[in-house]
């Protein structure tokens, strides 16, 4: 739980009360609580500044960037402190309402409308976090070296170090040459970066909600192939989404491939079990 300490600069930092508190699931990689106050609940993350320096600082500008687009729901920054040893990301809190057809198609179309806001390149003004991972975003002109320098490679250096994955690294060196002649070619779109289903709420009057972003301008098959990669969302979804704007053909054929990337940081982030779907990609593109 908040330490006394930390619950005063909170309210100091609000200016509100704390009446109560409590600890909440979901968290892996950050403390999470519930605050109830004298005016709104309020949502609290806490992590180690010495672990994880600038964090929240990059989430908070990754939810600003997002709202920025009025494309979608994007959770509220009430602050960002850092006090002593900790740092905390504190957000308004989103009541949740069951997840119906409605809900799904609103969330295709307007993260369809989300990848709309457009960049020349590929990147982002700064470095930010996968998970408890730091993800660099140097400007790139391509996708193929973008997601080849500041994805791939960076990830599967880290495995290397480990001693995992070393057999793979010819395959991946060969797969890098074939990148630009399987994606289609696309403006950078702004991207949540994360988007499996523990990083969206279904709140009050199906309304979607984007939290947790990993945020950056890339080809967004990227966030469509996140969707995919643990059991999918509803197809009323993926429908809505190609209504406008619709993905490039084949598609769905390519979404392995913008999988490597979230796969990798499984590796690196829960151990090499999540190496066998790395290898069935591998075989199947090079």
């Amino acid at each position: 739980m908040l330490r006394s300490k930390d619950l005063n600069i909170i309210e100091k930092k609000t200016r509100t009360q704390i009446l109560n508190q409590k600890s909440l699931s979901g968290g892996d990689i950050n403390n999470l609580y519930l605050l109830e106050t004298t005016t709104l609940p309020l949502v609290v993350k806490s992590n180690s500044i010495a672990d994880f320096p600038n964090m929240f600082e990059y989430e908070k500008k990754g939810l600003e960037k997002l709202k920025q687009t009025k494309s979608i729901q994007i959770v509220d920054t009430i602050n960002q402190i850092n006090h002593n040893d900790l740092s905390f990301l504190i957000l308004n809190y989103i009541k949740t309402s069951p997840e119906t057809s409605e809900f799904w198609e609103k969330f295709g179309l307007q993260l369809n409308q989300l990848h709309q806001t457009q960049s020349i390149s590929f990147g982002l003004d700064t470095p930010n976090y996968i998970g408890s991972l730091p993800q660099q975003n140097n400007w790139c002109t391509t996708w193929t070296e973008f997601y080849v320098t500041q994805r791939l490679e960076p990830q599967l250096k880290k495995i290397v170090e480990k001693g995992f994955l070393k057999e793979l690294v010819t395959q991946f060196e060969k797969l890098y040459h074939q990148l630009d002649s399987l994606f289609p070619k696309e403006p950078a779109s702004l991207l949540h970066g994360d988007l499996w289903n523990g990083n969206f709420i279904s709140g009050e009057n199906n309304t979607p909600w984007l939290i947790d972003p990993a945020i950056y301008f890339g080809h967004r098959e990227m966030d469509i192939g996140m969707t995919m990669l643990f059991g999918g969302f509803d197809s009323i979804f993926y429908s809505a989404y190609n209504c406008e704007n619709p993905l490039e053909k084949n598609w769905e054929e390519r979404v392995p491939l913008t999988q490597l990337y979230p796969l990798l940081v499984h590796v690196n982030l829960f151990g090499n079990q999540y190496s066998e779907p790395i290898k069935s990609i591998l075989n199947r593109f090079v």
